[in-house]
């Protein structure tokens, strides 16, 4: 993982980083370990390896560090013509406090339209974070937000169908509820909000 410094006033990059496990390969979430940084700074040639100390947070289940991270989006269903309710995968969230769901319908043949319905999981058991909503009964662009604070009163964006003032849980998923047997286009999509 490379990260660059802004550019310095005469154009030119003068620090990279990148950070390395204990055995030398590139620090990931898939190679964790002992964490040591190496870079080069102002002073000297880009490229130079000099040894420099960091600090890197992360959150902890009792075994493993993940280290924190950002906003993050991700697919959970492709487009696809559909007749019947779906589940996506169940999504791991490390450190959001919540989530955009956003559905893409592109394509509607029938009149009850579609629900989204956002699950917490806990202990494998689904717990219901969203409320009942207005059916989706038109092709377009929808999100449900659920985020601390979160209110439509205060934030009414067009294509936002719901926001709910709550959290989301460490692990989550979403069912598209069709309320008739007619076909529907769409994909579903998610942004862990932090």
């Amino acid at each position: 993982m490379d990260f660059p410094f802004s550019n310095l006033l005469d154009g030119t990059k003068k620090l990279a980083t990148k950070i390395y496990n204990s055995t030398g390969e590139l620090f990931t979430p898939t190679n964790p370990g002992t964490v040591q940084v190496s870079g080069s700074n102002f002073e000297q040639t880009l490229n130079t390896t000099l040894p420099v100390k960091a600090v890197l947070q992360g959150l902890s289940d009792g075994t493993n560090i993940q280290a924190f991270k950002g906003n993050f989006y991700g697919s959970l269903l492709a487009s696809a013509v559909r007749t019947a309710s779906i589940d996506s995968p169940i999504i791991t969230n490390n450190n959001a406090r919540g989530v955009l769901i956003g559905i893409n319908v592109t394509a509607v043949s029938g009149t009850g339209g579609l629900k989204i319905v956002v699950y917490g999981m806990r202990g494998g058991n689904p717990i219901r974070l969203n409320v009942d909503h207005t059916a989706i009964t038109t092709p377009g662009y929808y999100g449900i937000e659920i985020y601390p604070g979160a209110s439509l009163t205060t934030y009414p964006p067009t294509g936002m169908i719901q926001r709910v003032a709550g959290v989301i849980s460490d692990k989550f998923s979403v069912t598209v509820y069709h309320i008739d047997a007619s076909s529907y286009t769409y994909s579903l999509s998610y942004s862990l909000l932090v």
